[in-house]
């Protein structure tokens, strides 16, 4: 094999490397443990992102109310993390 011919698969060996190592990531995966859920007493649950702290509650009506969560915005929230 001559030098150049070795340059090519020298540089095909390099490229393909390259390749192999950027595309095989795949997406990334979930953080473990990263939101908490909580029941207080049956009525009220909550999720809470022990990342950020941000915590979103909802209040179960025996009626079958509102079934929205509801972020809690309290103090220890920084506004700029919005």
């Amino acid at each position: 094999m001559d030098t150049r011919g070795a340059g090519v698969l020298g540089g095909c060996i390099i490229v393909a490397s390259l390749i192999l190592s950027l595309g095989s990531r795949g997406p990334a995966a979930p953080e473990v443990g990263r939101y908490q859920f909580a029941r207080s007493n049956g009525v009220n649950c909550f999720v809470i992102d022990t990342r950020t702290g941000r915590l979103w509650q909802r209040f179960v009506e025996p009626s079958g109310g509102s079934l929205n969560w509801e972020e809690n915005k309290g103090p220890w929230i920084e506004s700029s993390s919005k």
